[in-house]
């Protein structure tokens, strides 16, 4: 079986609700190509608006007071995969995420790399 196929048919077991009423209407539409099924998707339950509002919320990426390197990293993480693609270049999203920890996470991290992290 296809990776694309299985798929398709897990998809609809992390549905609920309307998401999952829309699936079983346009599942045949998309004649089992995931890449269609998956962009109307996206485009029904997570329109532009909120892509924009995401990727915002990844560039402004800061570390919170009292929170480890790893939990940020994980939170940032997080955050990114909450939504589609946000076309980002990953040395980019670096680059966020590495002015968005406070100093003390900075210089540990510069340290570790053996100078400069970036």
């Amino acid at each position: 079986m296809f990776d694309e196929t299985i798929q398709l048919k897990l998809f609809l077991f992390s549905l609920a609700g309307k998401a999952k009423h829309w699936y079983k209407l346009n599942v045949e539409h998309a004649q089992g190509d995931w890449k269609t099924l998956y962009n109307e998707f996206l485009s029904k339950f997570f329109p532009i608006s909120k892509v924009v509002a995401l990727r915002i919320e990844v560039v402004a990426f800061r570390q919170l007071e009292e929170e480890y390197l790893a939990e940020s990293r994980d939170r940032l993480t997080d955050l990114i995969l909450t939504g589609p693609d946000l076309g980002i270049l990953d040395p980019v999203l670096l680059q966020h995420f590495y002015e968005g920890l406070r100093k003390d996470s900075r210089e540990s991290l510069n340290m570790s790399s053996g100078g400069s992290f970036i």
